[in-house]
C-alpha cells in the first residue's frame, strides 16, 4: 500500500474529518470481484463491497450525497444493506430514512425494517419481531411523528 492511503484508525474512528481523503481514495479503487455471496453474508442476498463500507463511512461523517445514495437504495433490492448502514450510521436522520421509505417497508418486506427500527431506539413501540402488517407501520409512523424530536438513540456496533 502507497503511503497516504493508509488512514488512521485513531483519526477515522473519531469522526474526525481529517480521514476523509483516505477514506474517498479507498472508495474509488477498483476491486476484481461482482458477484454476491451469499453463504457467507449475514443476508444470504448481499454482502458489502467495498464502496458500501465507503458510503456508510462517509455518511456517518456527515456526507449528504452519501447519505441520499443509501437512502435511495432503500428502494433497491439491496435495501437489506441499506439498512445495515442506516443501523451503523444511526441517529434521526438514519431513522427518519427507514420510517419514511416508500417500498418494502410498506409490504411483506417490511420486516427487516420494523426489526431496525426497533433496535434503533430506546423504548421503541413495538419489539424487534413484530410481524410487518398495516397497522405496526401506522404505529411506527405515528411513534415517530411524536417521539423524533426527544426520542433516543442505540448505536449499532460498526464494521468488524
Amino acid at each position: 500500500m502507497r503511503r497516504g492511503l493508509r488512514p488512521n484508525p485513531q483519526v477515522a474512528g473519531t469522526g474526525d474529518q481529517r480521514a476523509l481523503p483516505g477514506i474517498k481514495k479507498f472508495g474509488s479503487m477498483g476491486y476484481a470481484l461482482n458477484e454476491y455471496l451469499g453463504p457467507r453474508a449475514q443476508y444470504p442476498s448481499y454482502f458489502w463491497l467495498r464502496h458500501d463500507y465507503v458510503e456508510t463511512a462517509l455518511a456517518e461523517l456527515g456526507d449528504a450525497a452519501q447519505f441520499a445514495v443509501i437512502r435511495a437504495h432503500l428502494k433497491t433490492n439491496s435495501f437489506q444493506t441499506e439498512i445495515q448502514k442506516l443501523q451503523i450510521i444511526g441517529g434521526i436522520d438514519a431513522v427518519e430514512a427507514l420510517v419514511n421509505s416508500s417500498n418494502y417497508f410498506n409490504t411483506v418486506w417490511g420486516g427487516p425494517f420494523l426489526k431496525a427500527l426497533s433496535q434503533m431506539v430506546q423504548s421503541p413501540p413495538l419489539p424487534p419481531d413484530a410481524p410487518p402488517s398495516e397497522q405496526n407501520i401506522r404505529i411506527w409512523k405515528d411513534w415517530w411523528a411524536k417521539n423524533k424530536n426527544t426520542a433516543r438513540f442505540v448505536r449499532a456496533p460498526g464494521f468488524e
